[in-house]
């Protein structure tokens, strides 16, 4: 949940780098020279310069995230989130995460279906030029299939344990894109190595080439060039995973934390050493 803070019996909310937004309870206080709030004038100096706006506003007509609303080309790389919503106004928790009660995250939550009743309804549901960031198109040659470096099984499974609105959305953006799929002729392989990790029935020459490959698939999400994907989200996957299987578990363990070094990531990997 979200979390809200308050300074002198006023409502405080938080931009995403832990400053005190403007926009909020106490800023208006500040900027109003109300007297309960003098006190706090040494600490935040800056306070008095935020220009006071509404905490909230009525949300704003969004269209629905469809094939059919998308409207540039194939080619340009599309987000999962279409132009209407990504202008909607973003507040966030201290923590620097965005706050469910504003107005983006609402619009987000009207998009993303609460559960999906399969891995091929996820797929689906990711599979669409708007939804995808950057989406993979089809395998170059005759010979080839699109394959997952985090198995569509996985986030399938992941979006459905979470009920962070804004983890959905990331999670559908990153499934198809090309961040997590790419062009093989060898799919038979990379489909017996998940179920090997799934059914504990896997060697440790498959065990090592698929925890490369999904290593790299977790190392677009974090540094992707087309889209900004949050920390939690990284380790939203990374928890699930660690719950799946012994081999999964394995594999978060395994990770580097020089690598993956976000606090809440280092957290997963530290839990699945123990």
């Amino acid at each position: 949940m979200s979390k809200r803070s308050s300074i002198g019996g006023y409502n405080v909310i938080y931009t995403k780098s832990g400053n005190i937004d403007g926009r909020c309870q106490y800023a208006k206080a500040m900027n109003s020279g109300c007297s309960d709030t003098s006190s706090y004038f040494g600490s935040h100096p800056n306070a008095k310069h935020f220009e006071p706006s509404p905490i909230f506003e009525p949300p704003k007509p969004v269209a629905p995230i469809s094939s059919n609303n998308c409207k540039k080309p194939e080619n340009t790389g599309n987000t999962s989130s279409s132009k209407d919503i990504e202008s909607l106004n973003k507040i966030y928790t201290k923590s620097g995460e965005i706050d469910k009660r504003c107005e983006y995250y609402r619009a987000i939550k009207s998009q993303v279906p609460e559960k999906v009743d399969s891995s091929k309804q996820f797929r689906q549901l990711s599979d669409t030029k708007c939804r995808s960031a950057n989406k993979k198109g089809d395998a170059t040659y005759d010979d080839q299939q699109r394959c997952h470096r985090i198995p569509n099984e996985v986030l399938a499974d992941v979006y459905n344990q979470t009920d962070d609105a804004i983890v959905k959305e990331q999670l559908l953006s990153f499934a198809c894109s090309t961040d997590n799929m790419f062009n093989s002729t060898h799919n038979e392989d990379h489909s017996r190595m998940e179920r090997g990790f799934m059914n504990g029935e896997i060697s440790q020459s498959d065990f090592n080439q698929k925890s490369s490959i999904m290593e790299t698939g977790l190392k677009n999400l974090m540094n992707s060039e087309h889209k900004d994907y949050s920390s939690k989200t990284v380790a939203t996957i990374l928890s699930c995973m660690s719950n799946m299987s012994p081999d999964y578990k394995d594999f978060v363990a395994n990770l580097d934390k020089r690598v993956f070094r976000d606090p809440q990531v280092k957290e997963v990997i530290d839990s699945a050493r123990q």
